[in-house]
């Protein structure tokens, strides 16, 4: 089965995997993980395109990540 867009109210076909580290306050942003054991969540192309980092936070996009 297909993993889907973690938004609310999104059931768009995942396409990126996204996690963050609090305590250094980043956000990574890469291509559709195999396992989503270790991530935050997952996002559709559409949602990881507009994917913002809270205020003071580093965004960091892989070079696969849509």
């Amino acid at each position: 089965m297909a993993r889907l867009c973690a938004r609310p109210g999104c059931s768009a076909p995942a396409a990126a995997t996204f996690n963050f580290d609090g305590l250094n306050r980043i956000v990574w942003l890469n291509a559709l993980a195999d396992a989503n054991a270790y991530s935050a969540g997952d996002l559709c192309p559409r949602h990881a395109e507009r994917l913002r980092p809270p205020r003071n936070w580093e965004l960091r996009r892989g070079s696969r990540a849509a």
